[in-house]
């Protein structure tokens, strides 16, 4: 399987694990929007998804969960782009904390575009 292959599968895979996680479905349209959006961090780092493979499908899940909370605020029982884009950012924004909380350079912090 070749890197770009591999990257597509990835991220498919992380798509398919926030999907899950919520429970609820993508509205039509809305995995294409988010894949479309991520697809070139995760060419730009497949070398290190072995490393790192297993926290991305980690927050994956909690990106899943945040999403169904937004769209459920709404009223809503499927993930519109929207409840996505606002999980995403959740957990990017946990994510970071945590890693300045854990002594992590605030600078070297934007460079991890994996962690949501």
């Amino acid at each position: 399987m070749s890197d770009n292959d591999s990257a597509e599968k990835n991220l498919h895979d992380c798509l398919d694990t926030s999907e899950t996680a919520s429970g609820f479905k993508f509205a039509y349209g809305v995995r294409k929007a988010i894949a479309d959006d991520r697809r070139d961090a995760f060419y730009r780092n497949e070398p290190r998804w072995p490393s790192v493979g297993h926290k991305v499908l980690h927050s994956a899940v909690f990106v899943g969960r945040f999403a169904r909370l937004f769209a459920e605020f709404d009223g809503e029982t499927e993930l519109r782009e929207i409840d996505m884009r606002k999980a995403l950012k959740a957990v990017k924004d946990i994510c970071d904390a945590r890693l300045l909380a854990e002594g992590v350079p605030s600078q070297k912090i934007d460079r991890l575009e994996w962690c949501a």
